[in-house]
């Protein structure tokens, strides 16, 4: 269960810094920085959906029955009810989001050279993406602080 968990933040947070990667990527854009950006987003766009399955196997398999009762009957109750909840509908977008970065730049690499406004709103494109990552992060150490205070308080 743990090593699950693990896996889920560290895939996490590797897609978060793909997207900051590419955001640094189209801040000056050349056809090579252009190219490395789609590799990029594209590894972003692997490690969200891989994430998105690892914490949804998680999530059926142990949260959902074991940790949350847990949590919600300790004394931190808002580390589910409020920041797990927050985190488990924002979830369900970021792999969406990574993909549109992905095949924003695919798709229009040459107006992303050439037209600030498109550079612009790629980047915030990708940068949005980044900081919905590392949201989840936060959120779910939340749930782990819940979780936490709530076994020190059976011992």
């Amino acid at each position: 269960m743990t090593a699950l968990v693990f896996l889920h933040a560290c895939i996490g947070e590797f897609a978060a810094l793909a997207f900051l990667w590419v955001s640094v990527e189209l801040l000056e854009p050349t056809a090579t920085r252009i190219q490395r950006a789609t590799h990029v987003s594209l590894i972003g766009v692997v490690a969200t959906f891989l994430c998105w399955l690892l914490g949804g196997v998680y999530y059926v398999i142990h949260y959902n029955d074991f940790v949350r009762p847990v949590i919600k009957s300790g004394p931190y109750p808002w580390a589910h009810d409020i920041m797990m909840e927050i985190k488990q509908h924002v979830f369900l977008l970021v792999p969406f989001l990574a993909l549109m970065v992905y095949l924003l730049i695919r798709q229009s690499s040459r107006e992303i050279i050439l037209d600030k406004t498109m550079r612009r709103r790629t980047i915030i494109l990708s940068l949005f993406t980044f900081c919905l990552c590392f949201l989840m992060t936060a959120l779910g150490y939340f749930a782990s602080f819940g979780s936490r205070r709530s076994l020190e308080g059976l011992l």
